[in-house]
């Protein structure tokens, strides 16, 4: 998805940011589909977007990377508030 209000300030380092945020999803989200059909695959895809996008709104390759304490405030500490919030602040990839 594409994080929602975001203004682009250097995309140095946002490939990494996504797959940081992809691998720690990955790790440390869900490991199959739960009752509330949260798919591991697109929980990290939407993950690492959303690090990747906070990533481009600061200068540099790591200046605004979130920080554990910024994950929780912005998307809280459990897996269903996260999966919550990330589909709350991403749009959809559309194809034109």
């Amino acid at each position: 998805g594409i994080l929602r209000g975001t203004h682009v300030v250097d995309t140095t380092g946002a490939g990494d940011a996504f797959i940081g945020g992809y691998i720690l999803a990955k790790l440390f989200g869900p490991s199959q589909p739960d009752d509330d059909d949260v798919d591991p695959i697109q929980f990290a895809l939407s993950f690492g977007a959303w690090v990747a996008g906070r990533k481009v709104a600061g200068p540099g390759p790591r200046s605004a990377l979130p920080k554990g304490k910024e994950v929780d405030e912005e998307l809280g500490n459990t897996k269903d508030a996260i999966q919550k919030a990330l589909v709350s602040k991403l749009s959809p990839f559309k194809c034109v």
